[in-house]
């Protein structure tokens, strides 16, 4: 006995094997994708910790030259204490600007 294939039959089992493949590939596409963003999402939480990490050294460190106060006195009779105390002041900005609070 001969198995005969009609031509409806072979169509009919080539589209549902496009199907199946079609299929396969999605699911395989989406996984990937899956992965990349749980990949990306990981990457990006690392950053963000490791920005926090340096934003409290930098903090740490303006800090510390906004302690070092210039010696007192007046800028008119010294010109080189004038500069200190800009320089001074300048530093102390630059801490607030980048929102590190007063330690």
């Amino acid at each position: 006995m001969r198995l005969r294939i009609t031509p409806a039959a072979g169509g009919a089992a080539l589209v549902a094997l496009t199907l199946i493949v079609g299929g396969g590939n999605l699911l395989a596409s989406w996984d990937e994708v899956h992965a990349y963003k749980a990949s990306q999402a990981r990457e990006q939480a690392a950053q963000q910790r490791q920005g926090i990490v340096l934003e409290g050294k930098l903090c740490e460190t303006f800090g510390k030259l906004a302690a070092l106060k210039p010696p007192p006195g007046s800028a008119a009779e010294n010109p080189s204490r004038a500069f200190e105390q800009k320089l001074h002041d300048t530093l102390d900005q630059l801490g607030s600007d980048l929102g590190c609070g007063r330690r």
